[in-house]
């Protein structure tokens, strides 16, 4: 699974879960919208029942942008709390899940999913037990139209603290530089 980022990408390829805590909701809409295109093929849950959360323009637009197709998209919907357990275990294969804590922790059924990668994408929730191997906080500068991704791998490696134009989530990245660098 990808986000568009390489940078990023590189870092998490190897994590089996990995949770994006953003303080912005209009930028969260855009990451996990560019995430869901990139991933393709991927299922995506949305918990909750008051938001809409989904814009097909969005996911039209970055299609057309990453030049990628729609087909291998397949949501589902959960909610209430006792259908969450349920709609995670019942998918196999890559996941993206939108606010993942609004009914409790999902950390049992997270860990129970034996094949492919998940993404959960959430506002400002607080850290308590988590399936997360990889945790990014993400924050919008303000003034300088940039954000910031801070990577927290585990208590005892060092965090990593990267800053972006918020323009690079509205193109496709090419490697330029990046093919001629080792990482």
């Amino acid at each position: 699974m990808k986000t568009g980022i390489e940078e990023i990408d590189k870092i998490i390829e190897k994590d089996r879960v990995v949770g994006f805590r953003f303080q912005d909701r209009k930028l969260m809409k855009i990451m996990y919208h560019r995430a869901l295109v990139e991933s393709a093929p991927v299922n995506l849950i949305l918990l909750g029942e008051r938001c809409r959360i989904l814009e097909p323009y969005l996911l039209l637009s970055f299609s057309r942008i990453l030049g990628k197709s729609l087909d291998g998209i397949k949501v589902k919907r959960a909610f209430k709390r006792e259908d969450v357990f349920p709609t995670i275990e019942s998918i196999s294969g890559n996941l993206i899940i939108v606010n993942p804590y609004v009914y409790g922790n999902v950390y049992d059924s997270l860990m129970r999913r034996r094949e492919g990668k998940t993404f959960l994408f959430y506002l400002n929730e607080p850290v308590g037990l988590r399936a997360e191997t990889s945790i990014l906080d993400i924050e919008k500068i303000e003034k300088r139209n940039l954000f910031s991704i801070t990577v927290r791998k585990s208590p005892s490696y060092p965090n990593l603290r990267m800053t972006f134009p918020t323009r690079i989530l509205y193109f496709r990245q090419e490697q330029g530089i990046l093919k001629w660098v080792n990482l």
